[in-house]
Parts: structure tokens; sequence; C-alpha cells
């Protein structure tokens, strides 16, 4: 099968990209590539758990990796795909955003039915 690229990176140029990267079972590749101010934009509405004392998953990730970071594996898809379902979608500063947001919704939930593995990777 051929990879697969939804690019919202496209206009943005020269700035900082992010990629979320499902690794299908046939060895291909579904990609979303990102403006790095989109992933900001969701990260940072991505508050902890009520009564949590520290960020878990993709907010852990996001607000403790210094600025150049390794590809990363996303250990638990199940906690970031809820993680980034409780984010509320008004608040985002990019009305591309939200559009953004939910196909990385959607590739997280298509990797937990195939039971695939899901990448971050800053290109």
């Amino acid at each position: 099968m051929e990879d697969k690229i939804i690019d919202f990176y496209k206009g943005y140029e020269g700035e900082r990209e992010i990629h979320f990267i499902r690794l299908l079972k046939d060895g291909s590749k579904k990609t979303i590539k990102m403006w790095d101010g989109h992933y900001s934009d969701f990260m940072e509405q991505n508050e902890p758990e009520p009564g949590a004392k520290e960020w878990t998953s993709l907010a852990l990730h996001y607000h403790t990796t210094t600025d150049d970071w390794e590809p990363w594996e996303i250990p638990n898809l199940i906690e970031a795909l809820q993680q980034l379902r409780r984010i509320n979608i008004n608040k985002l500063r990019f009305a591309e955003t939200s559009v953004v947001l939910k196909e990385i919704c959607n590739l997280l939930a298509e990797a937990i039915e195939n039971q695939e593995r899901v990448l971050i990777v800053e290109d």
C-alpha cells in the first residue's frame, strides 16, 4: 500500500513542522503534517486530569521536551486520544486547528482499532 499524507503544513514553509505518523500493518504510513503553531495551539489547551498532580501522555511530552526532540512513540494511544478529545475547541487560537485536531483523533482511533503504533516527529 502507498503512504498517505494529510498536509496542514502548506503555507508555513520555513516554520517548525510536526508529523503524527501511523505505522500501518502493511508497512506503509499515514502521516499528518502540521505547522507547529497548530500543535502548540491544541496542546496548550490540554489540561491535566482533575485531581492530577502532573501531566501525562501527550501533555507530558509536550510540556517537558526541549526544542531538539527525537521521534517519539506515543506509549498509550487510548490515553492520548482521550486527552485530545477533552480539548475545548472554542479556546483554540487558529480556526484550522480544530480540523487538524479532528484528523489526529481519527488517526489515533484508527491506530487503536488496528493495534498499530503512532510516532510524533519534528521534521
